[in-house]
């Protein structure tokens, strides 16, 4: 992801220990090395959880029920398994 390299590190334990000084320099460093861990493992798993969802079959759509129209024109209960074999005369 970044690339830093040796020199970027050393320039950079410099600039801390010069900003931050000597006594507090470990625990802002281990501060944000427990960060970086955080971010990293949070990384690792959403990249987990967005593969597991792509490989996954899309749901089926569920099959809409077939609906009884009365003569008045507005819509019934669904039809049952009996209903379905019997024509209805409008």
């Amino acid at each position: 992801m970044f690339d830093v390299g040796f020199s970027e590190l050393v320039l950079l334990a410099i600039i801390g220990l010069i900003v931050i000084g000597p006594q507090r320099l470990p625990k802002v460093a281990a501060e944000v090395g427990r960060w970086a861990g955080r971010a990293r493992r949070t990384l690792a798993e959403f990249r987990y959880l967005l593969e597991r969802e792509v490989r996954l079959d899309p749901p089926e759509p569920m099959p809409r029920p077939k609906l009884r129209v009365v003569s008045s024109g507005r819509v019934s209960q669904p039809v049952g398994k009996a209903d379905r074999d019997s024509s209805i005369d409008p």
